[in-house]
């Protein structure tokens, strides 16, 4: 069956960067429209941009100066891991470094370009903690915020630090591919997180249809 579905992902490659960037404009105006909408959230919201913002300033200050990445290294394979699985492929190796970076590895005949590429638009802290609260729990929303804000901060700033022409997942799929596909990607992911802040499940849903044509 892993097969058969990285034979129509690869079928879906320039498609799927096709559609990402025809969907870039209706994106960027429902992230907009979103962030609009956040202002009548003002606890909920001032709570989710506080933790982000003190993240910010603790990475700034202290986490951007060191070379320790075992957290964000930790993070990145475990993408590829959750992809691969999604994608119904077997995870035969992981492997997250303190300073020297990791690996993961897979069982498959050709590359996935969705398991290869998601690390870069995929909020997997954010998206755990989200579906924690959704879950478990319906109480302490502000609280729960302040820490959807600090992992979503984390998200950008390990995501910001990971993309650049040296990383080998972004050879492999191609950097014309990446372009296309991961702006719009990046704002859909990052702004259901924001959305779900916002107003739960309900606003990630009016989101998400403010995106679709």
């Amino acid at each position: 069956m892993s097969r058969l579905l990285d034979k129509i992902f690869a079928l879906l490659k320039w498609p799927a960067a096709i559609v990402s960037v025809l969907l870039l404009p209706s994106a960027a105006l429902a992230l907009i429209g979103l962030m609009l909408e956040c202002i009548s959230s003002p606890v909920l919201m001032g709570a989710f941009f506080g933790g982000a913002s003190l993240y910010m300033i603790v990475w700034f200050v202290i986490i951007r100066r060191t070379r320790a990445s075992i957290i964000s290294t930790f993070e990145h394979e475990l993408t590829h891991c959750i992809f691969a699985w999604l994608t119904l492929h077997r995870v035969t190796d992981f492997k997250a470094t303190w300073s020297k970076g990791g690996h993961m590895n897979y069982e498959t005949e050709q590359d996935n370009w969705l398991v290869t590429v998601s690390p870069y638009f995929f909020p997997t802290a954010p998206l755990i903690l989200l579906l924690c609260f959704w879950f478990f729990s319906d109480s302490g929303i502000a609280t729960h915020n302040f820490l959807l804000g600090i992992s979503f901060a984390y998200h950008l700033t390990s995501t910001h630090t990971e993309t650049g022409v040296h990383q080998t997942d972004l050879q492999r799929v191609g950097f014309i591919f990446a372009i296309m596909l991961l702006p719009t990607a990046n704002i859909v992911f990052s702004g259901a997180v924001i959305a779900f802040a916002c107003g739960g499940s309900a606003a990630v849903a009016a989101f998400i249809g403010g995106v679709l044509p």
